[in-house]
């Protein structure tokens, strides 16, 4: 697994501070063992409107993870995650941080790649991972 990580942020240095899916962007990062590099920045446009009676999270979770995937994105970084983490997880291994600065959630990420690989694993039965301070 090559790790590729998607962070909700609105301004580029710290997590949202409220659910992944309601971040204005997304910066994408590659890490390894010897640290992380930034690949690129995407403007969160999961806008469109539900059909059919469709709950509009259900399409947000939908428009988030086509766009992300598009990127290889495989590890979600965010301070909070939304209802449907369950659902996101059977794309990607969602982590929850508790530390919102982006350089320290991913340093945190680093120190624990072998976890993020052992969910990666698991396939559609991934549960998410809490890191950072406690």
């Amino acid at each position: 697994m090559k790790p590729i990580v998607a962070c909700g942020t609105s301004e580029g240095r710290r997590l949202f501070n409220d659910d992944f899916g309601d971040a204005p962007c997304f910066h994408i990062y590659e890490i390894d063992a010897r640290g992380f590099e930034f690949i690129e920045e995407v403007e969160n446009i999961s806008t469109d409107t539900p059909e059919d009676g469709e709950p509009e999270d259900e399409i947000k979770a939908r428009n988030i993870s086509s766009l992300l995937k598009a990127r290889s994105a495989n590890v979600l970084l965010a301070h909070q995650m939304g209802p449907r983490i369950a659902k996101i997880s059977k794309n990607f291994v969602p982590i929850i941080s508790r530390e919102l600065d982006i350089e320290l959630a991913l340093d945190s990420i680093r120190d624990k790649l072998h976890l993020v690989e052992r969910e990666w694993r698991k396939g559609e039965n991934r549960e998410y991972l809490v890191l950072g301070k406690s």
